[in-house]
């Protein structure tokens, strides 16, 4: 089973506008941005689609939750649709295979003075502890996984035989580069993990 990590500047006052506004327009925006469907299995499209709504109208709930999972797709499609630059890339997650990328996605950080903004949810999300999540990236954090996601490009890719890092320069590079267009827009970003 694949794994997919997507990447997408924040668009923190976006979204602010967006999550309550009870617009249709943004559930219209978010429609277009997947293409016309949320998923191709109508019943997931479906609770997809109640989950955007529930977003939009600022009626979401805040705690742990059945169908907890259909939020975090739906929060992911708001994301997408506007997103300044967003990348979803298909790439296996595993910490002893590549423990940089393990660390970007579930937030592995060196530094436990960071880990209070490896926590921050600004639209208190419905808590995820297995299956689809989704995290929020401060700029602080963002500046310092540019560095270590570029030192994944430089490494030495003999010296990586049989990780799954060496099968990731292009995966790497996409991702790279919504980073680094949030931090040129002195923003932060939100990322998604799914399988």
């Amino acid at each position: 089973m694949g794994h997919f990590v997507g990447v997408y500047t924040d668009e923190l006052p976006t979204l602010r506008s967006v999550i309550g506004s009870k617009s249709p327009d943004h559930f219209a925006a978010a429609l277009r941005a997947s293409g016309g469907k949320f998923d191709y299995d109508p019943t997931t499209h479906e609770r997809i689609s109640t989950a955007i709504k529930d977003l939009i109208a600022g009626s979401y709930p805040h705690g742990d939750l059945k169908d907890w999972h259909y939020y975090t797709y739906a929060f992911e499609k708001l994301c997408r649709a506007f997103a300044r630059k967003w990348t979803v890339e298909e790439i296996y997650v595993d910490e002893e295979q590549c423990p940089d990328l393990f660390s970007f996605v579930w937030g592995g950080d060196s530094d436990p003075a960071d880990l209070p903004l490896l926590r921050s949810d600004p639209f208190s999300l419905p808590p995820t502890q297995y299956g689809p999540s989704c995290f929020h990236r401060p700029l602080k954090i963002v500046k310092q996984e540019i560095g270590i996601l570029s030192n994944l490009l430089n490494l030495d890719y003999d010296d990586l035989a049989g990780t799954a890092c060496k099968d990731y320069p292009e995966e790497v590079a996409a991702i790279l580069e919504v980073l680094e267009a949030a931090e040129r827009a002195e923003q932060g970003l939100f990322v998604t993990f799914m399988e």
